[in-house]
Protein backbone atom coordinates (compact mmCIF):
# COMPACT_ATOMS: atom_id res chain seq x y z
CA UNK A 1 0.00 0.00 0.00
CA UNK A 2 1.59 3.26 -1.26
CA UNK A 3 2.08 6.10 0.80
CA UNK A 4 2.63 9.93 0.18
CA UNK A 5 5.90 10.81 1.85
CA UNK A 6 6.13 14.31 3.52
CA UNK A 7 9.50 15.72 5.20
CA UNK A 8 8.63 18.11 7.85
CA UNK A 9 11.12 20.97 9.41
CA UNK A 10 11.86 19.49 12.43
CA UNK A 11 13.52 16.37 10.21
CA UNK A 12 10.65 13.83 10.79
CA UNK A 13 8.62 12.24 8.36
CA UNK A 14 5.04 12.04 7.69
CA UNK A 15 3.50 9.20 5.82
CA UNK A 16 -0.22 9.72 4.52
CA UNK A 17 -2.40 6.90 3.19
CA UNK A 18 -5.41 7.69 1.28
CA UNK A 19 -8.27 6.23 -0.70
CA UNK A 20 -8.28 3.33 1.87
CA UNK A 21 -11.83 2.52 1.17
CA UNK A 22 -11.34 1.23 -2.46
CA UNK A 23 -8.92 -1.48 -1.01
CA UNK A 24 -10.08 -5.00 -1.91
CA UNK A 25 -10.72 -5.72 2.08
CA UNK A 26 -13.50 -2.82 1.68
CA UNK A 27 -14.74 -3.55 -1.35
CA UNK A 28 -18.65 -3.28 -1.12
CA UNK A 29 -18.89 -2.17 2.08
CA UNK A 30 -20.23 1.62 3.03
CA UNK A 31 -18.12 1.69 6.38
CA UNK A 32 -13.98 -0.23 7.48
CA UNK A 33 -11.85 -0.06 9.65
CA UNK A 34 -8.21 0.32 10.25
CA UNK A 35 -4.78 1.08 11.99
CA UNK A 36 -1.39 1.37 11.79
CA UNK A 37 0.98 -0.99 13.57
CA UNK A 38 4.62 -0.31 13.23
CA UNK A 39 7.27 -2.94 14.41
CA UNK A 40 11.11 -1.43 15.45
CA UNK A 41 14.01 -4.00 14.15
CA UNK A 42 16.34 -2.01 15.43
CA UNK A 43 19.50 -5.07 14.83
CA UNK A 44 17.54 -6.06 11.10
CA UNK A 45 17.44 -9.65 12.59
CA UNK A 46 13.88 -10.08 11.32
CA UNK A 47 12.83 -9.82 14.98
CA UNK A 48 10.92 -6.64 16.06
CA UNK A 49 12.35 -5.43 19.44
CA UNK A 50 9.53 -3.16 20.19
CA UNK A 51 5.89 -2.83 18.67
CA UNK A 52 3.59 0.04 19.04
CA UNK A 53 -0.17 0.76 17.11
CA UNK A 54 -2.06 3.64 15.87
CA UNK A 55 -5.87 4.32 17.36
CA UNK A 56 -8.46 2.27 15.31
CA UNK A 57 -9.61 4.92 12.55
CA UNK A 58 -13.04 4.42 11.01
CA UNK A 59 -14.36 5.54 8.24
CA UNK A 60 -18.71 5.46 6.82
CA UNK A 61 -20.77 6.70 3.85
CA UNK A 62 -23.90 8.09 4.74
CA UNK A 63 -26.73 8.62 2.61
CA UNK A 64 -28.90 11.58 3.39
CA UNK A 65 -31.81 10.67 1.15
CA UNK A 66 -34.82 12.34 0.10
CA UNK A 67 -36.91 12.86 3.42
CA UNK A 68 -35.77 13.32 7.06
CA UNK A 69 -32.72 11.03 8.66
CA UNK A 70 -31.30 11.73 12.04
CA UNK A 71 -27.14 11.85 12.15
CA UNK A 72 -24.92 11.97 14.78
CA UNK A 73 -20.85 11.96 14.92
CA UNK A 74 -19.86 8.67 16.87
CA UNK A 75 -16.01 9.29 14.90
CA UNK A 76 -13.19 11.32 16.88
CA UNK A 77 -10.63 14.22 15.72
CA UNK A 78 -7.48 12.84 17.16
CA UNK A 79 -6.52 13.93 20.50
CA UNK A 80 -4.66 16.74 20.60
CA UNK A 81 -3.50 15.79 24.44
CA UNK A 82 -3.41 12.66 26.49
CA UNK A 83 -1.64 12.13 29.75
CA UNK A 84 -2.48 12.05 33.74
CA UNK A 85 -4.15 15.23 35.76
CA UNK A 86 -1.42 16.38 38.18
CA UNK A 87 -3.92 18.35 39.98
CA UNK A 88 -6.95 19.89 40.61
CA UNK A 89 -8.06 23.16 41.68
CA UNK A 90 -11.62 24.06 41.46
CA UNK A 91 -12.28 24.19 37.49
CA UNK A 92 -8.69 24.01 36.59
CA UNK A 93 -7.33 21.28 35.66
CA UNK A 94 -3.01 20.83 36.06
CA UNK A 95 -1.11 18.78 33.40
CA UNK A 96 1.74 17.06 33.75
CA UNK A 97 3.43 19.32 30.12
CA UNK A 98 2.65 22.48 29.13
CA UNK A 99 0.37 23.26 26.08
CA UNK A 100 -1.04 25.57 23.58
CA UNK A 101 -4.27 24.80 22.28
CA UNK A 102 -5.10 26.57 18.95
CA UNK A 103 -8.22 28.49 17.80
CA UNK A 104 -11.53 26.13 18.10
CA UNK A 105 -13.75 24.84 20.59
CA UNK A 106 -11.76 21.98 22.78
CA UNK A 107 -12.89 19.61 25.22
CA UNK A 108 -11.70 17.09 28.01
CA UNK A 109 -12.29 13.56 28.22
CA UNK A 110 -11.81 11.56 30.92
CA UNK A 111 -10.28 7.64 30.46
CA UNK A 112 -10.78 6.32 33.45
CA UNK A 113 -11.43 7.49 37.08
CA UNK A 114 -14.69 8.19 39.15
CA UNK A 115 -15.54 10.59 36.09
CA UNK A 116 -14.29 8.14 33.19
CA UNK A 117 -16.65 8.68 30.00
CA UNK A 118 -17.69 12.07 30.75
CA UNK A 119 -16.79 15.09 28.49
CA UNK A 120 -16.20 18.85 29.67
CA UNK A 121 -16.25 21.82 27.64
CA UNK A 122 -12.94 23.76 27.47
CA UNK A 123 -12.62 27.92 28.28
CA UNK A 124 -9.23 27.98 25.79
CA UNK A 125 -9.01 31.44 26.11
CA UNK A 126 -8.54 31.35 29.87
CA UNK A 127 -6.27 28.11 29.59
CA UNK A 128 -2.31 28.21 29.23
CA UNK A 129 0.66 26.71 30.38
CA UNK A 130 0.28 23.09 32.23
CA UNK A 131 -3.39 24.67 33.44
CA UNK A 132 -6.77 23.83 31.62
CA UNK A 133 -9.74 26.03 32.60
CA UNK A 134 -13.35 24.52 32.48
CA UNK A 135 -16.07 26.10 31.69
CA UNK A 136 -18.74 24.80 34.21
CA UNK A 137 -17.76 26.60 37.35
CA UNK A 138 -20.55 24.74 39.18
CA UNK A 139 -19.49 21.47 38.86
CA UNK A 140 -17.07 19.09 40.97
CA UNK A 141 -13.95 18.25 39.01
CA UNK A 142 -12.26 16.25 42.17
CA UNK A 143 -12.62 13.10 40.26
CA UNK A 144 -10.44 13.99 37.72
CA UNK A 145 -7.14 14.05 40.07
CA UNK A 146 -4.48 11.80 38.43
CA UNK A 147 -6.94 10.79 36.06
CA UNK A 148 -6.16 9.53 32.65
CA UNK A 149 -7.22 12.36 29.95
CA UNK A 150 -7.78 13.24 26.39
CA UNK A 151 -8.17 16.54 25.12
CA UNK A 152 -10.23 16.83 21.63
CA UNK A 153 -11.61 19.76 19.27
CA UNK A 154 -14.89 19.13 19.09
CA UNK A 155 -16.24 18.68 15.31
CA UNK A 156 -18.17 21.91 14.34
CA UNK A 157 -21.52 21.66 12.46
CA UNK A 158 -20.04 23.28 8.59
CA UNK A 159 -17.27 20.86 8.91
CA UNK A 160 -19.44 17.89 9.36
CA UNK A 161 -22.20 18.97 7.53
CA UNK A 162 -21.35 21.15 4.68
CA UNK A 163 -23.98 23.42 3.60
CA UNK A 164 -22.62 23.33 0.18
CA UNK A 165 -23.65 19.56 -0.29
CA UNK A 166 -26.81 20.27 0.60
CA UNK A 167 -29.62 22.10 -1.80
CA UNK A 168 -30.81 25.99 -1.01
CA UNK A 169 -34.38 23.57 0.09
CA UNK A 170 -32.42 21.65 2.97
CA UNK A 171 -32.75 21.66 7.09
CA UNK A 172 -30.60 21.04 10.18
CA UNK A 173 -32.79 20.61 13.14
CA UNK A 174 -31.60 20.60 16.71
CA UNK A 175 -33.96 19.63 19.21
CA UNK A 176 -34.64 21.84 21.96
CA UNK A 177 -35.42 19.91 25.21
CA UNK A 178 -36.71 22.94 27.20
CA UNK A 179 -39.20 23.85 24.60
CA UNK A 180 -39.58 20.24 23.49
CA UNK A 181 -39.17 21.50 19.75
CA UNK A 182 -37.32 21.94 16.71
CA UNK A 183 -34.54 24.66 16.15
CA UNK A 184 -34.73 24.94 12.52
CA UNK A 185 -31.34 25.89 10.21
CA UNK A 186 -31.55 27.12 6.95
CA UNK A 187 -29.15 26.53 4.15
CA UNK A 188 -28.21 29.80 2.44
CA UNK A 189 -25.25 31.09 0.54
CA UNK A 190 -22.81 28.10 2.11
CA UNK A 191 -24.20 28.58 5.69
CA UNK A 192 -26.23 27.05 8.12
CA UNK A 193 -28.08 29.75 9.02
CA UNK A 194 -30.32 30.84 12.41
CA UNK A 195 -32.24 33.77 11.45
CA UNK A 196 -29.47 35.79 9.86
CA UNK A 197 -26.46 34.02 12.53
CA UNK A 198 -24.34 31.69 10.72
CA UNK A 199 -23.91 28.42 12.79
CA UNK A 200 -20.96 26.80 10.43
CA UNK A 201 -18.82 26.94 13.49
CA UNK A 202 -21.43 25.73 16.32
CA UNK A 203 -19.29 22.39 17.99
CA UNK A 204 -21.33 19.84 17.51
CA UNK A 205 -20.84 17.49 20.92
CA UNK A 206 -20.32 13.72 20.76
CA UNK A 207 -23.74 13.10 22.45
CA UNK A 208 -25.76 15.61 20.38
CA UNK A 209 -27.67 14.11 17.53
CA UNK A 210 -29.64 16.48 14.45
CA UNK A 211 -32.58 15.94 12.37
CA UNK A 212 -31.28 16.70 8.84
CA UNK A 213 -34.70 17.27 6.30
CA UNK A 214 -33.55 16.88 3.00
CA UNK A 215 -35.72 18.86 0.50
CA UNK A 216 -33.53 18.15 -2.71
CA UNK A 217 -32.19 15.40 -4.67
CA UNK A 218 -30.07 14.35 -1.85
CA UNK A 219 -26.29 13.07 -1.35
CA UNK A 220 -23.40 11.04 -0.14
CA UNK A 221 -21.17 11.82 2.48
CA UNK A 222 -17.98 9.91 3.94
CA UNK A 223 -17.42 10.22 7.53
CA UNK A 224 -13.48 9.75 8.92
CA UNK A 225 -12.14 9.95 12.29
CA UNK A 226 -11.20 7.94 15.77
CA UNK A 227 -13.03 5.14 17.04
CA UNK A 228 -14.06 5.79 20.79
CA UNK A 229 -12.67 2.40 22.79
CA UNK A 230 -14.30 3.48 26.56
CA UNK A 231 -16.95 3.78 28.09
CA UNK A 232 -19.42 6.93 27.05
CA UNK A 233 -21.72 8.80 29.28
CA UNK A 234 -24.47 10.69 27.61
CA UNK A 235 -25.58 13.80 30.12
CA UNK A 236 -29.56 13.55 29.74
CA UNK A 237 -31.83 16.48 31.06
CA UNK A 238 -35.41 16.00 32.01
CA UNK A 239 -37.95 16.13 29.41
CA UNK A 240 -37.14 14.68 25.89
CA UNK A 241 -33.58 14.49 24.37
CA UNK A 242 -32.29 13.68 20.99
CA UNK A 243 -28.92 11.95 22.11
CA UNK A 244 -26.17 10.40 19.85
CA UNK A 245 -24.69 6.34 20.03
CA UNK A 246 -20.80 6.47 20.99
CA UNK A 247 -20.00 4.14 18.64
CA UNK A 248 -19.92 3.62 15.26
CA UNK A 249 -21.05 0.24 15.41
CA UNK A 250 -25.20 -1.24 16.11
CA UNK A 251 -25.72 -1.25 19.68
CA UNK A 252 -28.69 -2.47 21.97
CA UNK A 253 -30.32 0.54 23.12
CA UNK A 254 -29.38 1.73 26.73
CA UNK A 255 -31.07 0.30 29.84
CA UNK A 256 -28.54 0.54 32.99
CA UNK A 257 -29.25 3.44 34.69
CA UNK A 258 -32.57 4.17 33.53
CA UNK A 259 -36.01 3.83 35.15
CA UNK A 260 -38.45 0.85 34.76
CA UNK A 261 -41.97 0.93 35.37
CA UNK A 262 -45.24 -1.18 34.51
CA UNK A 263 -46.80 1.14 32.27
CA UNK A 264 -45.42 3.94 29.79
CA UNK A 265 -46.04 6.96 31.99
CA UNK A 266 -44.37 5.39 34.94
CA UNK A 267 -40.86 4.19 33.20
CA UNK A 268 -38.36 5.79 30.65
CA UNK A 269 -39.31 6.14 26.98
CA UNK A 270 -37.41 5.13 23.83
CA UNK A 271 -38.19 6.43 20.46
CA UNK A 272 -36.51 5.79 17.33
CA UNK A 273 -37.20 7.88 13.90
CA UNK A 274 -38.62 5.32 11.21
CA UNK A 275 -37.22 7.76 8.49
CA UNK A 276 -33.45 6.45 9.58
CA UNK A 277 -34.48 3.03 7.67
CA UNK A 278 -37.83 4.59 5.48
CA UNK A 279 -36.29 8.25 3.79
CA UNK A 280 -40.08 9.23 3.29
CA UNK A 281 -41.40 7.81 6.98
CA UNK A 282 -42.66 10.61 9.04
CA UNK A 283 -43.36 8.91 12.51
CA UNK A 284 -41.77 7.15 15.26
CA UNK A 285 -41.53 3.71 16.65
CA UNK A 286 -42.19 3.81 20.60
CA UNK A 287 -40.79 1.85 23.76
CA UNK A 288 -40.99 2.56 27.44
CA UNK A 289 -38.33 0.53 29.60
CA UNK A 290 -40.59 -2.73 31.07
CA UNK A 291 -40.00 -3.78 34.45
CA UNK A 292 -42.18 -6.51 34.67
CA UNK A 293 -38.56 -8.42 33.52
CA UNK A 294 -35.55 -9.41 35.01
CA UNK A 295 -33.34 -7.27 33.90
CA UNK A 296 -35.52 -4.38 32.33
CA UNK A 297 -36.31 -4.57 28.93
CA UNK A 298 -37.46 -2.19 25.95
CA UNK A 299 -41.11 -3.04 25.13
CA UNK A 300 -42.89 -1.91 21.92
CA UNK A 301 -45.66 0.84 22.61
CA UNK A 302 -47.53 -1.03 19.46
CA UNK A 303 -46.67 -3.99 17.88
CA UNK A 304 -44.56 -5.21 15.23
CA UNK A 305 -41.74 -2.90 16.37
CA UNK A 306 -37.99 -3.50 15.47
CA UNK A 307 -35.58 -4.91 18.16
CA UNK A 308 -35.00 -1.62 20.35
CA UNK A 309 -31.28 -0.96 18.55
CA UNK A 310 -29.76 2.21 18.16
CA UNK A 311 -28.25 2.96 14.92
CA UNK A 312 -24.29 4.40 14.28
CA UNK A 313 -24.11 8.20 12.49
CA UNK A 314 -28.10 8.37 13.33
CA UNK A 315 -29.79 9.57 16.58
CA UNK A 316 -32.54 8.25 19.02
CA UNK A 317 -35.36 9.77 21.34
CA UNK A 318 -35.38 9.25 25.67
CA UNK A 319 -38.24 10.58 27.48
CA UNK A 320 -37.35 10.67 31.51
CA UNK A 321 -38.30 13.09 34.17
CA UNK A 322 -34.92 13.79 35.45
CA UNK A 323 -31.36 14.50 35.03
CA UNK A 324 -28.88 11.49 34.45
CA UNK A 325 -25.28 11.01 33.67
CA UNK A 326 -26.10 7.97 31.90
CA UNK A 327 -23.31 5.08 31.20
CA UNK A 328 -22.67 3.17 29.42
CA UNK A 329 -20.05 0.29 28.20
CA UNK A 330 -17.92 -0.08 25.26
CA UNK A 331 -18.95 -2.68 22.75
CA UNK A 332 -15.50 -3.85 22.15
Amino acid sequence: MAATTTINADGTLTRSYSNLEKLLVFKGLDAGYIRLKVDLDANRDGVAEATVTSGIQGWSRQSFATGSRTFSMPLLKAAFFTGRVAAVSANEIMLQAIITLPAGSFYLEALDGPLAGQRFDIDSTSSSGNTVVLQNTSQSYAGLANARISIRQHHTLGELLPSTAFSSEDRVLFFDPAASNYTTLTNSNGYWLSDVLSMNARPFAAHEAVMVQVRGAGNALIFTGEVRLTNYVTPLVAGTQLVAPGWPVATPAPVNGLTSGLTPDAADRFRLWDGDTTPDASSYTCYYLDGTSTPPAWMPQTSPAPAANVQPFHGFFLIRSAPLQLNQTAPW
